[in-house]
């Protein structure tokens, strides 16, 4: 009771399961990624899993000689209607924040995959 307490504090509409991420929510996340990265459209993704409050996943994108730069986790969160992406080995206040929305090696989250919903689209 006093997690949906918690969530209905934050502002999350009764309509989204908690076990799920929202479409907005992912549309979000996918933004921020987008904004964030070099060359978005060749980045790669994979174990994009989420509920209500946060998006977690693993993401290789390239770097500005054109190779990519290994497996990175990230997370992106909306709490207290602060958005948030967080990036593996950004700092150290990312680091500390993904291991504690996402599991020290990123797997934390179960359910759905949601890699599709966050990819780039593949034309």
């Amino acid at each position: 009771m006093i997690l949906i307490a918690a969530l209905a504090a934050g502002g999350l509409q009764a309509a989204t399961p908690v076990g799920q991420p929202s479409a907005a929510l992912l549309a979000a996340a996918k933004d921020a990624l987008d904004r964030q990265m070099f060359d978005y459209p060749s980045a790669r993704f994979r174990d994009v899993r989420g509920n209500a409050m946060v998006i977690c996943g693993f993401v290789n994108g390239k770097n500005r000689m054109g190779a990519y730069g290994g497996w990175k986790r990230f997370a992106y969160t909306e709490l207290a209607n602060d958005p948030s992406l967080y990036v593996e080995g950004s700092d150290d206040v990312d680091d500390l924040m993904l291991n504690g929305f996402c599991g020290v090696d990123g797997r934390r989250m179960t359910g759905p995959d949601y890699t599709f919903r966050i990819a780039p689209s593949r034309d």
